[in-house]
């Protein structure tokens, strides 16, 4: 007993035979590869020039903000340090009042 979703199936199944006469081309699809290859170079090569540029951008900024702070290279250091991580105030214990 044959199923009925098994004629329709095949029927799905022969609408992408290729017709008789074709061919594949080979010299296209390579083309096409190529092409597809050259397109995510390019993507990639500007992803990374915008990452470069950003880490660029950040140093600057770094470096611009605090120049009375960089006149020797160890306090430069410490100064962009505490920019970015800033000191937090203790904070303040409760008092304990014990009495004997």
């Amino acid at each position: 007993m044959e199923n009925p979703d098994s004629r329709w199936t095949e029927a799905r199944l022969a609408s992408l035979d290729p017709p008789a006469a074709w061919s594949p081309n080979a010299v296209r699809a390579l083309a096409a590869i190529r092409a597809r290859q050259g397109a995510w170079r390019r993507r990639a090569v500007g992803v990374l020039c915008g990452a470069i540029a950003a880490a660029v951008a950040c140093l600057v900024l770094m470096a611009a903000s605090a120049p009375q702070a960089c006149a020797t290279p160890t306090s430069c250091a410490e100064h962009i340090w505490e920019k970015v991580f800033p000191k937090r105030p203790a904070a303040a214990k409760p008092a304990l009042d014990f009495q004997a």
